[in-house]
């Protein structure tokens, strides 16, 4: 296997160099719907993939399929606590760069990324708050947080149907829109991607990208 990882579906990817072509769906949801939040630390288990439908769930339509794929590198890099995240400089260039990759490969027009990835870290407190103890920390009460923005708690197989259902459900609502049009994708996948892996000092080439017809 040397550098490479086998994915559910049988492939043999690099994931510090995934091939966009190598890029599954069915893969994604299986891997993040076995992943569990906050390191495994949650009184009941809690997926990544969960996150991801409920975020997709609760945000404005335009940023519907990026939160819902904005976890998607997390199935080739698995999920690595913040803190540690904050040291790991290659780590994050890789997860960026594969992140946009997954974002282009189904056409998910990028120029909202940086807004709904602070709806992400919204949410993720509404989410530790009912899953984590230290009420304190999050500011607000499990009750409160369950009020708000209930968690459903699926199983892993309950969160992996649910993240494909999401998908083709979201695909097939935009692929009249943004997803047909060429044009409107690649202008919002540049000025969502360079303004982001710009900071990053990160070179990306598209060219070898495949896009999702």
């Amino acid at each position: 296997m040397g550098n490479k990882i086998i994915t559910f579906s049988g492939l043999f990817v690099d994931p510090l160099d995934v091939d966009s072509r190598d890029i599954q769906i069915e893969d994604v949801a299986h891997a993040l719907s076995n992943i569990c939040r906050f390191s495994g630390h949650v009184k009941t288990f809690f997926s990544v993939a969960e996150h991801s439908v409920l975020l997709s769930r609760r945000l404005h339509n335009s940023y519907h399929l990026l939160a819902l794929l904005h976890d998607g590198a997390e199935a080739y890099l698995c999920d690595v606590p913040s803190p540690l995240k904050k040291q790991l400089k290659e780590y994050r260039e890789a997860e960026t760069e594969l992140m946009f990759k997954i974002f282009y490969k189904f056409r998910a027009p990028t120029i909202g990324v940086a807004e709904m990835l602070k709806y992400d870290r919204w949410h993720t407190i509404y989410e530790g708050a009912q899953l984590l103890p230290n009420e304190e920390f999050w500011g607000l009460s499990a009750e409160d947080a369950r009020t708000l923005l209930p968690l459903e708690l699926w199983t892993p197989e309950e969160a992996e149907e649910a993240f494909l259902d999401r998908f083709f459900e979201l695909i097939t609502e935009e692929g009249s829109d943004s997803a047909a049009t060429g044009e409107c994708v690649i202008s919002g996948i540049g000025e969502g991607l360079f303004q982001v892996l710009s900071q990053l000092g990160i070179e990306f080439d598209f060219s070898d990208l495949e896009v999702v017809e």
